[in-house]
């Protein structure tokens, strides 16, 4: 600077379009000015917000200080944000959160990767079998990833033995039976605007994939066939989970997009509502009159269920789907599967008979019972009608199962309900009061529900009552529960527990800053843990 006192810009340059930005901004340790060199390596994030597209640069900038000069030379991609960058000799190694790039910058116009490593990956979802494990990366846009099977021995994790593209879109469920891999992906989704009230615009492709792979030798993943069923624009996954009611015979369940009303505290009465769509104009109005109480959401169609055969794995087929329950029904999230049944809870918020809505400690809630053969279409039983939600459900076979509800009472309780249900109809058979909002799960007749300190275990007995058994004494409140093929899983923010249903002892993990839970959580065959941390990989947790 010549004269402090009165300080001249010489030179601005443009880094990026409308929307970038750098790590640079907020953390000077980003930006890399090298004056030896002449140049500045800056990193630098944009989207593109008509394509979609993301990208993630560092870019290279010269630096004349003799002339006081600046001039835009080339940029080096990465898959992910970069974050520093230096130069050694003529090469520029950049790093991400994931990935380190070795660069040639001779040409500094034109800037030539060399070499890629990869330091870190998510993990979303894992499997283990024939001393393997699979770690599978969903995809999510938000993670900026890619939908991946990355296998490596199942003692050591980090070792990536082989990686797969699983192909566009999100992984919504994944599964591994007898040496198949089992890969459903979701190309697309609805996209919806809200204003005032119904969801009046969504559109684009929207899309299920399920893609069977030959796990064999899962060293070398290969594709054995796929199914492809399009969704319509507002049909989205229920769960995360393929149901197995026969072997060869996959199914998922659909939900479908909910219009959102405002007016909480009485009657809406409007003549018109004004959509501004983000993907067509001119801007569009739609006309709609409403004369009664409404809720905060109505859902638009009941949910359905999608039915494959994989009986040929070469050309999988996908049925039509089948609707469950009445227009209007929504999902509890819990769904079973076994020996030809599936059984799911559905909430039902208006009376059949009048078509007035009813509060949420009165709605009518019910277990949908799919049955389902090796072939065919698959037959919906009518609705068993449930005394409270449906939070569990055990003992399923053909002949029927028990149902674990609950009810929210007036002030600060909840009851806990247990009815046996033989496919067909349910009846009541003991019933628990516990806290208001007690984590609750169930496996076989045990009745397990959080408490401070650890976990309550209460078990039904023959003759219809609940006992109370020992407790789990594990110092911390779980705020997720899950029964595992026989295991107690239960999860709070960087805290994760294993316990046999009978036993005292409890198996304790403590992390210093995952967000845990349960749902994607599988068992060796030796009764390990194998944890997804999402960004952070993925753990065998001994037992």
């Amino acid at each position: 600077m010549a004269n402090a006192a009165d300080p001249k810009l010489l030179r601005r340059v443009k880094l990026g379009a409308a929307g970038s930005y750098s790590e640079a901004l907020w953390d000077e340790k980003a930006l890399k000015v090298l004056p030896d060199a002449g140049l500045a390596l800056i990193p630098l994030n944009s989207y593109d917000w008509d394509s979609g597209v993301s990208t993630s640069i560092v870019r290279l900038l010269d630096i004349d200080l003799a002339a006081r000069d600046l001039r835009l030379r080339g940029e080096i991609s990465h898959d992910f944000d970069a974050r520093r960058a230096d130069l050694i000799g003529n090469n520029v190694v950049s790093i991400s959160q994931r990935v380190l790039i070795d660069a040639d910058i001779s040409d500094r116009d034109a800037p030539s990767v060399l070499s890629e490593v990869t330091l870190a990956w998510p993990v979303n979802r894992v499997f283990a079998a024939n001393g393997y494990m699979f770690q599978i990366e969903d995809g999510n846009w938000y993670g900026g990833g890619r939908a991946t099977v990355r296998v490596s021995p199942a003692d050591a994790s980090e070792e990536i033995l082989a990686e797969t593209d699983l192909g566009e879109g999100t992984v919504k469920a994944a599964d591994y039976r007898d040496g198949k891999l089992y890969i459903l992906r979701q190309i697309g989704s609805s996209r919806s605007i809200y204003y005032w009230s119904p969801v009046l615009n969504s559109s684009g492709e929207n899309k299920l994939v399920l893609d069977i792979y030959d796990a064999s030798t899962p060293s070398a993943l290969a594709l054995l066939g796929s199914s492809s069923f399009d969704l319509s624009t507002d049909g989205q996954i229920s769960g995360d989970h393929l149901l197995w009611p026969k072997a060869n015979r996959p199914a998922v369940v659909l939900d479908y997009r909910y219009s959102y009303w405002f007016g909480w505290g009485g009657p809406i009465l409007m003549d018109s509502v004004t959509s501004i769509s983000a993907v067509a104009s001119p801007m569009k109005t739609k006309s709609i009159m409403i004369a009664d109480y409404r809720p905060y959401w109505v859902p638009q169609k009941a949910p359905r269920l999608i039915l494959y055969d994989t009986s040929i794995p070469e050309a999988p087929e996908v049925g039509e789907p089948v609707m469950l329950g009445l227009e209007g029904s929504t999902l509890t999230g819990v769904s079973e599967a076994a020996d030809g049944l599936i059984v799911l809870g559905t909430t039902r918020w208006d009376d059949q008979d009048t078509g007035t809505w009813l509060d949420y400690g009165v709605a009518f809630q019910s277990a949908e019972v799919v049955e389902v053969q090796a072939t065919g279409t698959p037959i919906v039983r009518p609705p068993i009608e449930l005394p409270g939600k449906l939070f569990a459900v055990t003992e399923l076979d053909a002949d029927g199962f028990l149902a674990f509800t609950r009810t929210y009472n007036d002030g600060d309780s909840t009851t806990f309900q247990v009815s046996a249900s033989d496919g067909y109809e349910a009846f009541l058979v003991a019933s628990l009061d516990a806290p208001a909002y007690a984590v609750a799960t169930a496996g076989g007749r045990r009745l397990f529900v959080a408490k401070p300190d650890g976990v309550e275990r209460h078990l039904l007995g023959e003759d219809g009552t609940f006992t109370t058994e020992s407790p789990l004494e594990i110092g911390w409140t779980p705020y997720s529960l899950r029964w595992l093929d026989g295991t107690l899983i239960g999860a709070t923010w960087n805290s994760l527990f294993a316990a046999d249903g009978e036993s005292d002892k409890v198996d304790q993990w403590n992390f210093q800053s995952w967000y845990l839970g349960t749902d994607q959580i599988t068992l060796a065959t030796d009764g390990d843990l194998l944890v997804p941390f999402g960004d952070y990989g993925a753990e065998r947790l001994a037992r």
